[in-house]
């Protein structure tokens, strides 16, 4: 019997980010701008994965001072690429 065996890391972000990388350490980040999240250049593979980070709006539409991710672009070897963004217009659309 041949056996594979598979490693797979896991990472994740949620909430007012809080981060958890792939060598599993926990932040939490609350800064704003831009950033590279994760970036692989590899002889046969690139792969970056970017995030944008904005201050939070309360209920009352006043800013808070805790940060959400707002926006994610990817972009791979293949030249492949895509661009998730937050609709912060709320309207319901």
């Amino acid at each position: 019997m041949n056996v594979i065996l598979v490693y797979v890391l896991a990472g994740s972000f949620w909430g007012d980010p809080h981060i958890r990388t792939l060598d599993a350490a926990n932040y939490t980040f609350n800064g704003l701008g831009e950033y590279v999240l994760l970036s692989i250049d590899a002889s046969n593979v690139t792969f970056s994965l970017q995030a944008r980070t904005e201050r939070a709006t309360k209920k009352d539409g006043s800013l808070s001072d805790a940060t959400i991710f707002t926006a994610f672009a990817a972009n791979d070897h293949l030249n492949s690429s895509i661009l998730i963004e937050l609709n912060t217009v709320k309207d319901g659309k």
